[in-house]
């Protein structure tokens, strides 16, 4: 079932757009869309199988295609272009806390901050003081969030590192050399908090697979 893929593609692309501060309608299309996907009882590859995207809401001719090149291949050449169109770190302030897509734009075009340790220098030497939108409520929130992540790279929670764990054993079992792939560890044993994600992987093919699994 790969709405899941679709939804998260579609809100990294409005984020992106927003970052970029692109035309507010064509982000809200692709959030709008994410919202309908995700609420959707049914597999969307169905939907393409049938050829019935245009029945689901806000759905026209360039977002089915998109849907379409998603579901064929996993990857979308549209977002992996729009992802290098902006410095990779911003993506990541966008995990901290009161950090959305138009703060993170605004610390890009203000202070060239292109990732989590640009905003900790940034902060210990005062520039956003006086930034438009900035306060001083924000900006004590933003160096709260900031801690929030860096505790949260030494153990990740239960729900978070099953669901980053079902990303990869989805791809894994799509590939016709692995016979089987399951969590192991602290994340099999259902522990509150994981630090690390270990997957075994049963393949007479082991090469093609780490091959594969590095490249994700």
């Amino acid at each position: 079932m790969k709405n899941k893929l679709v939804v998260e593609i579609f809100r990294n692309i409005a984020e992106i757009l927003e970052i970029k501060n692109e035309n507010v309608f064509r982000i809200r299309a692709y959030q709008r869309a994410a919202d309908t996907i995700e609420g959707l009882a049914e597999d969307i590859e169905n939907f393409v199988a049938q050829d019935r995207l245009s029945q689901i809401p806000g759905i026209g001719a360039d977002l089915s295609a998109k849907i379409k090149e998603i579901v064929s291949t996993n990857k979308l050449e549209f977002y992996q272009e729009l992802k290098h169109s902006i410095p990779e770190g911003l993506l990541e302030l966008l995990n901290i806390p009161s950090v959305g897509p138009r703060t993170a734009g605004l610390l890009y075009e203000h202070l060239k901050i292109k990732g989590i340790a640009d905003l900790e220098r940034s902060l210990a030497e005062g520039k956003l003081v006086g930034l438009p939108g900035i306060k001083e409520k924000t900006i004590e929130n933003i160096r709260k969030g900031i801690e929030f992540v860096k505790r949260g790279r030494e153990r990740m929670t239960f729900a978070v590192a099953r669901q980053t764990a079902a990303d990869f054993v989805r791809a894994l079992q799509d590939l016709k050399e692995v016979e089987e792939v399951v969590p192991a560890g602290s994340l099999r044993r259902c522990r509150e908090t994981v630090r690390d994600i270990d997957l075994l992987v049963v393949s007479q093919k082991p090469e093609k697979v780490m091959e594969v699994f590095t490249g994700l």
